[in-house]
């Protein structure tokens, strides 16, 4: 009988993955085809610098996605490739940049794409592990299983069967809305109306490696069915797996007007059980909570944290490319849970959970209304930000480090302050000059996640 785990359904076991590498885009000009990717390792070495092959299909099509060497990124139609929105966990949505040097970047078609990565919902791995597969949900009835960042469903399950609908919201809906915690083998799936009103269903994956049957049968590819029958021993309770629904109203302002606060909602499923919620509410604020399950009830309690407010943005009802987005450190003990404070893609709200713990939390806010804001994982349990948009005069990249675990086991900041759970994250902002950009009279490079870490090992 197969007895893998459900992360290697999609890509098979290896031991912890190097520390992430991050990219960084510039140009000397406002031609697509003259912009750049340098990247980066962790210790800020850099390994690779590669140029956009301007022929691609995906350039002559998107490539007013990168025109211009500035991050005008509070425009819909210009520089949104360089926007707060356009990373996540998985990597860029515009760009596919490879490790490997000499290897032009790509623009993938960003109709499908996009389409695809704006549902994924979040997966925490083990440590130094970065998840072999993506789940992506965008509907009432589905829920997909990928390799990590494909376009392409491995696999899919009809959830309908396999979650208890009675008394469940009328038109529930689910775009992304679910938290996969591979350490403790449990799947939650959050499907809610349009006044707010939502069913979070849990599922306890089997805990015996001898009745799991989500394996590969050949270490090529998946086979359809795994996540059927992880889902469907739960829903039965077959083999010591096992299932729970819980009931919950979250209704903040004018989360009920919009698709994005509607249905399009960040979770994250803790080791302990306890779930951050994010909640961006366009041209609102970005909402922060706690929801405690209630495995012996039907109903679930919201626990209120904080708001962080913005001006005028747009969700995922405005198109795919934008809306609420994550990322998690390489540690996987930190997802940053974030959306754009204005506009297209400018600015920041940001919370980042603990995933061991939800009820830990810290926040960033960075109110710039014109520019697109880059993260990505560095280190082990840190992230990289672009911390000022023009890097004139020879300043390079000005970027600053934001680092939630220091605070959390120490309680101090990088300049020794106190720092509660639940504050602000403090900056430390890097020596200008240490990540050097191609020259232009006017320039605004930016950081971005890398779609895979090293060259040719998908991780």
């Amino acid at each position: 009988m197969p007895n893998q785990r459900l992360d290697e359904v999609f890509y098979p076991y290896r031991g912890q993955d190097p520390l992430p590498t991050f990219g960084v885009i510039s140009s000397n000009t406002t031609t697509p085809s003259q912009a750049a990717v340098d990247i980066y390792c962790s210790d800020f070495e850099k390994i690779a610098s590669v140029r956009f092959d301007p022929n691609s299909e995906g350039a002559v099509t998107y490539g007013s996605a990168i025109a211009s060497n500035a991050q005008v990124s509070s425009n819909s139609s210009t520089g949104i490739a360089l926007g707060t929105a356009a990373n996540h966990s998985e990597g860029n949505v515009w760009l596919d940049v490879p490790v490997t040097p000499g290897s032009g970047v790509m623009l993938p078609l960003n109709t499908t794409k996009a389409s695809i990565q704006a549902y994924y919902g979040t997966i925490i791995e083990r440590r130094g592990i970065r998840p072999r597969f993506s789940l992506a949900a965008n509907d009432a009835n589905y829920l997909y299983g990928f390799n990590r960042g494909g376009q392409q469903p491995i696999d899919n399950v009809y959830t309908t069967s396999q979650r208890t609908t009675a008394g469940e919201p009328a038109g529930a809906l689910c775009y992304g809305q679910f938290s996969y915690n591979v350490r403790t083998r449990r799947l939650l799936m959050v499907y809610g109306d349009n006044s707010n009103n939502y069913r979070a269903h849990v599922w306890n994956m089997v805990a015996s490696e001898q009745f799991n049957y989500l394996s590969y049968g050949e270490t090529s590819a998946a086979r359809p069915g795994y996540l059927y029958y992880d889902l469907a021993y739960a829903k039965s309770g077959l083999y010591g797996a096992s299932y729970f629904y819980n009931d919950f109203t979250w209704s903040t302002t004018g989360s009920s007007t919009y698709t994005e606060s509607r249905h399009h909602n960040k979770f994250i499923l803790g080791d302990n059980g306890v779930v951050g919620m994010f909640r961006m509410t366009p041209s609102n604020q970005a909402v922060v909570a706690n929801l405690i399950l209630n495995p012996a009830g039907t109903t679930a309690t919201v626990t209120p944290l904080t708001t962080l407010s913005s001006t005028t943005t747009y969700g995922i009802e405005q198109g795919v490319t934008h809306g609420a987005r994550t990322m998690h450190t390489w540690d996987n003990e930190w997802m940053a849970c974030y959306s754009p404070y204005a506009f297209y893609g400018a600015g920041i709200n940001m919370a980042i959970f603990n995933t061991k713990d939800p009820s830990k939390y810290y926040t960033y806010t960075l109110q710039d209304s014109s520019n697109g804001v880059g993260i990505a994982p560095i280190g082990e349990s840190k992230f990289i930000i672009r911390a000022q948009s023009n890097s004139d005069a020879g300043n390079g990249v000005t970027f600053g480090i934001i680092d939630p675990a220091g605070p959390y086991y120490n309680g101090r900041g990088p300049s020794g302050e106190t720092i509660a759970n639940g504050a602000a994250l403090p900056v430390t902002y890097g020596g200008t000059g240490m990540i050097d950009v191609l020259y232009t009279s006017t320039n605004y490079p930016q950081i971005i996640p890398m779609q895979n870490w090293v060259g040719g090992t998908g991780s």
